[in-house]
Formats: C-alpha cells, structure tokens, sequence
C-alpha cells in the first residue's frame, strides 16, 4: 500500500490575497485552496475589476495573485497600474502559457514569481508565500508592451 505524504500545513496570519482570474472555475477553486490555509481572499474577474478594488476597497491587502493572460490587460499591465495605487503590493502571477508566448524577458525577470498552471495546492501555498517574502512590488515589476503578452 502506497503512503501519500501530505505536507503539514503552517500557519498564515490571515494575510489578504487579492486573486485576479478571468476563468471562474480556477478563481474559485484558488479561493477554496488559499481560504483552506487560512489566507482571507478577495476576488477579481479581470484587471478592470482588480483596479476597482485597488481603489475602492479600503481592507489592506497583502499580496495579488494575478493570471498573466487576461482581457483587457494583461497581468504585467495590471501591475503597472497597481504601482499606481498601492506601491507596496507584492504580486505573484500564474500562467498556463510557456516561455514562448509570455516572452523570455519577462520570464527571466519575473520566473520565479510565477506560477505554473495547473499547479498543486502546496505549489500555489509557496508562491504566495515565497511573493509574501520577496514583497515584489508593483513598481519592480518588468514593463511589457501588449503585443509581447
């Protein structure tokens, strides 16, 4: 009989994840994922809406957890303009998309801050916490032009 070895969670401080994703059914499920280790979760169907809540929502966020690829802007874009609204918002992205589409600058420059989709829960737990450490800020993201997303 084979023993499946699951990592004890450890413990968060109740830290606020803002999650932008344009599929519903990954955006729930990361919610249900974050929420289940103890990280209280807001989330976002695309950037416009991430932008709302960036400046609408007076609850401190700790760190966003955005998709690369997503209507109207792309994740790096989305940083851009967070920088605008709160500076001292680290942010993690995921991507199901490889090197060739999302650009090998970009992921020289961000590689370790994004998440490979699909992922697994501890995976998904050790970005956030690994953003949560690094504080990568919105300002430190890499700039990239449309096209290159």
């Amino acid at each position: 009989m084979a023993m499946h070895r699951t990592r004890t969670p450890r413990p968060t401080e109740g830290e606020w994840v803002l999650v932008v994703e344009d599929e519903t059914s990954i955006r729930r499920l990361v919610r249900r994922l974050l929420e289940g280790r103890g990280y209280r979760v807001l989330l976002a169907a695309d950037p416009l809406e991430a932008i709302a809540i960036l400046e609408h929502t007076p609850q401190p966020l700790d760190i966003m957890l955005s998709d690369m690829i997503m209507p109207h802007m792309s994740g790096l874009e989305l940083a851009g303009r967070a920088a605008g609204i709160r500076p001292e918002l680290p942010i993690v992205y995921m991507s199901g998309y490889t090197q060739d589409v999302i650009g090998a600058e970009v992921m020289r420059r961000v590689g370790p801050l994004i998440l490979p989709k699909p992922f697994s829960v501890d995976a998904l737990v050790d970005h956030v916490r690994a953003g949560l450490r690094r504080a990568v800020t919105p300002d430190q993201a890499p700039q990239v032009s449309s096209k290159a997303t």
